[in-house]
């Protein structure tokens, strides 16, 4: 099993969480690359959105099931599964936050600015319950989700001016 010693709650949550971190982090780097006039449909978005959100958590999983089997030498087993699901709800779940936008407002240029608010909050928020979880105070909470924000920020366009 890929847990080890951790339980198994603990372990599922993780994989969610980082795949939700993961996704979030890319989806930002492609949305801020892309000119809100050259945007297609808000439909066409929504497929595109969910299909990289579900090539990108495949191919993840897929690197992660060979891993655990090579580093590990475990076989494929109900965890490991359980771990796979995990991460693509994870994922799916800021898919589906990220395309909200896109469904409820009109115009592109807006949802495609909401987008990245949202986009943007997920690893600051988690910054912020981190902190909150070590005991700080609410102010200092908030300061730790804006140093998140903004390190967050710095790896997205990073990304961006390798490719780029």
């Amino acid at each position: 099993m890929a847990a080890g010693a951790q339980d198994e709650k603990t372990v599922l949550m993780r994989e969610f969480v980082v795949s939700a971190l993961y996704l979030a982090l890319a989806l930002w780097a492609t949305a801020l690359i892309i000119p809100s006039e050259l945007l297609p449909s808000k439909w066409i978005v929504v497929a595109e959105v969910f299909g990289i959100a579900v090539g990108l958590l495949l191919m993840h999983w897929l690197a992660f099931s060979l891993a655990v089997q090579l580093v590990d030498r475990a076989d494929l087993d109900a965890m490991l599964v359980k771990e796979g699901v995990a991460q693509l709800a994870g994922g799916l779940a800021v898919a589906a936050v990220a395309v909200v936008p896109f469904i409820v407002i009109d115009r592109m240029n807006l949802a495609l600015t909401a987008t990245l608010w949202l986009l943007a909050a997920i690893p600051a928020l988690t910054g912020y319950a981190i902190a909150r979880q070590r005991g700080e105070s609410r102010g200092r909470s908030a300061g730790i989700a804006l140093a998140v924000a903004i390190a967050a920020f710095a790896v997205v366009w990073f990304k961006i001016w390798l490719t780029y």
